[in-house]
């Protein structure tokens, strides 16, 4: 239900509203010109707030707007910071809102310098998120050198565009400090490649001797975007960094780069930045035309991990729909289901047939049970756990497919986690 078009418009006299919770649309200037209000009560049913619904408000004093909120007009509320809507998902202690207009032209947020070296030692991963409410809002990043539009709305003007791009900063193997980013709301990630990307930080911005900084091409002192803290999750980190290939071995296939398996056309070069960073995974190309190809780790004690209740995860995958694989071999082996649908044409995926197939499994391993879950499926497969393999007297091992040649498979690092 909505509130008809200008239903209060000039009510000078008007001052609270509390709208009934039977109301989802607040329609084009329903409070325009009420000068006298000062509180208003928007219940968690609204989603939509139109033109001019509280054009010239200007006795707002506080406005807190509903987390189900999914269209709001950019004329909706007085353009004075003043009377900026405030939406309680997005706290100071989060992050923060900011406008990089400076006035006569688009100002830059100047990050403080880092030594990400020392922040980022021994695998860890600094994330945040960012992004702009309006439509066509856009954030560019200056960084290694290079000028490189991380984020961009186009004509949707929405909440979930505040933190649309998440960004991720970590120390690759030959201690190179990476900057990812990923439009985390694009239906179709490879038809929207630049969407994705990395920079690599120069030696000053890695080691905290420059900064790096952010502008947006678009002017307008009511444009509002979102950032939030950089944040280094204490006891996630990087346990095994894959892209060394060392900590583990395949037979009957062979480990491929990013860059190796694009120049080499596997995958119909699928396994791109929109599907994950170079330094975050490894390939297997199968190479076994009769059975399986077979993921064998190199023995790990989880002893000390799980003293300190931290377990390891990681995820497995295929670019092909229906590709099986099991945990352990032979007759102790177990199926842990199937790869889910994906589309024909690669340009075609979406996040969701991505992580149905090149991230269909999730492996947890804690001190009770090695935990997948099959994303396709939506169900769990719980193994407990090998006594022989939580001491490190024996290593894990996956059979990756029935007949694996020229199949494809896709590895992440394996991080702790605390449960």
């Amino acid at each position: 239900m909505a509130i008809g078009k200008r239903a209060f418009y000039n009510c000078a006299s008007l001052e609270s509203v509390d709208i009934p919770s039977n109301i989802t649309t607040i329609e084009e200037g329903t409070f325009e010109d009420c000068t006298g209000l000062q509180s208003i009560v928007l219940h968690e049913n609204i989603t939509s707030i139109n033109e001019k619904a509280f054009a010239n408000c200007t006795g707002i004093k506080n406005l807190v707007l509903p987390d189900n909120l999914i269209s709001c007009a950019k004329s909706a509320f007085p353009n004075s910071e003043k009377y900026l809507p405030i939406n309680k998902n997005y706290k100071y202690e989060d992050g923060m809102m900011f406008n990089p207009y400076g006035g006569s032209s688009s100002g830059t947020i100047v990050f403080p310098t880092t030594d990400f070296r020392s922040l980022l030692s021994e695998g860890k991963v600094a994330k945040m998120e960012l992004g702009g409410f309006n439509s066509w809002n856009n954030l560019h990043f200056k960084a290694g050198g290079q000028d490189v539009l991380v984020n961009e709305n186009q004509t949707v003007q929405s909440f979930d565009n505040l933190t649309r791009t998440e960004i991720y900063i970590y120390v690759d193997p030959s201690n190179r400090v990476r900057l990812y980013f990923r439009d985390r709301l694009v239906e179709n990630p490879n038809k929207y490649a630049d969407r994705y990307g990395e920079i690599f930080l120069t030696e000053e911005e890695a080691s905290g001797k420059a900064s790096i900084s952010m502008y947006s091409t678009q002017k307008g002192g009511g444009r509002r975007y979102w950032m939030s803290r950089l944040q280094v999750v204490h006891g996630e980190s990087t346990f095994l960094n894959v892209t060394n290939k060392s900590g583990f071995s395949v037979s009957n296939g062979v480990l491929k780069t990013q860059n190796e398996a694009i120049s080499e056309a596997l995958a119909n070069k699928e396994w791109t930045l929109a599907i994950s960073s170079a330094g975050q995974a490894i390939g297997i190309l199968g190479q076994n035309e009769k059975g399986s190809t077979t993921l064998s780790f190199n023995p790990i004690d989880f002893t000390d991990l799980f003293s300190q209740n931290q377990g390891i995860r990681f995820t497995l995958g295929s670019n092909l729909a229906g590709e099986g694989i099991y945990l352990g071999s032979g007759s102790n082996r177990n199926s842990l289901g199937q790869t889910g649908y994906r589309p024909d044409l690669g340009a075609d995926m979406t996040p969701t047939t991505i992580q149905n197939t090149w991230y269909n499994f999730e492996v947890r391993i804690d001190s009770a049970n090695i935990t997948v879950r099959n994303h396709a499926e939506q169900k769990d497969y719980i193994i407990p756990l090998d006594e022989n393999i939580a001491s490190g007297k024996k290593g894990l091992s996956f059979q990756l497919g029935s007949e694996s040649a020229g199949h494809f498979y896709l590895l992440s690092h394996l991080s702790t986690f605390y449960y």
